[in-house]
């Protein structure tokens, strides 16, 4: 029986080939490692960040844009700027400046919370 003698050299034919395999071999370690569940928060923590997020939007010093109006009251953008807000009654929004020296000065408006929240409870039917 004939017995191969491992010299240690390699034909380029081989060396391409484990270079091709170990290319594949990381390839599949990347993809494990992206496929790994990433960390998740405690319980405790998700809930804190939530109340942290539902108290700042509920605040009332909390300044909300036209999005967060319309999406408070269960409207479009469009309509909330089309009909609510041009309300007679509706409450007149802040204009903050945005600070830019140069070009117009275009302050969007925000309307505080306490104010839009206040006015929608007013809105019941008699």
């Amino acid at each position: 029986m004939a017995s191969t003698i491992d010299t240690g050299i390699q034909t380029p034919t081989q060396q391409q080939t484990d270079e091709q395999a170990f290319g594949r071999f990381m390839q599949r370690i990347d993809s494990l490692i992206d496929g790994l569940a990433k960390p998740r928060l405690r319980p405790d923590d998700e809930l804190d960040q939530l109340a942290e997020r539902i108290a700042a939007r509920l605040s009332p010093h909390a300044l909300w844009d036209l999005p967060e109006v319309a999406k408070y009251l269960h409207r479009s953008e469009q309509h909330t700027r089309q009909w609510i807000v041009t309300l007679e009654g509706f409450p007149k929004p802040l204009r903050i400046p945005s600070g830019k020296v140069t070009g117009p000065c275009r302050a969007r408006p925000m309307w505080r919370s306490k104010d839009v929240i206040g006015w929608a409870e007013d809105q019941v039917e008699t």
